[in-house]
């Protein structure tokens, strides 16, 4: 309760240390992954923001409200594996979106920029390349 309470507040360096000890009594708990997913994210720790957000993705939403859960859940997912360059990761999280629903303006969005960002990636490897 303090972790929810404190990601309310948006006092998420005090919440994270209570999310990770919920969640060790509670490890398949959508909701505890999903705020400790956002914390993370809040907090500029992208990469880490995808363990528990992919975890998330594994178990169950909480009953009568599970498609805005899920929808919640693969908008982060797009955000966050967009942040850290995974094109690949995010145009499937961008594919499962736009399965549920076909109209979502966050996922049709996203849907031109992973080819933005895998043409950048290309870029990235090639000068790697070169230099080496």
């Amino acid at each position: 309760h303090a972790a929810r309470a404190l990601f309310t507040a948006n006092k998420n360096s005090e919440a994270l240390p209570h999310l990770t000890e919920a969640l060790k009594y509670e490890p398949d708990d959508f909701m505890l992954l999903f705020m400790a997913g956002q914390v993370l994210h809040q907090m500029g720790e992208a990469g880490k923001a995808l363990v528990p957000l992919e975890k998330a993705l594994t178990v169950t939403p909480p009953e009568g409200n599970a498609l805005d859960a899920a929808r919640s859940l693969l908008h982060e997912l797009i955000i966050v594996t967009y942040e850290v360059g995974n094109a690949d990761a995010c145009a499937g999280y961008v594919d499962k979106m736009l399965t549920l629903d076909p109209a979502d303006p966050l996922a049709n969005k996203c849907k031109n920029k992973v080819g933005f960002l895998r043409r950048k990636n290309r870029e990235s490897e090639m000068l790697k390349k070169l230099v080496q």
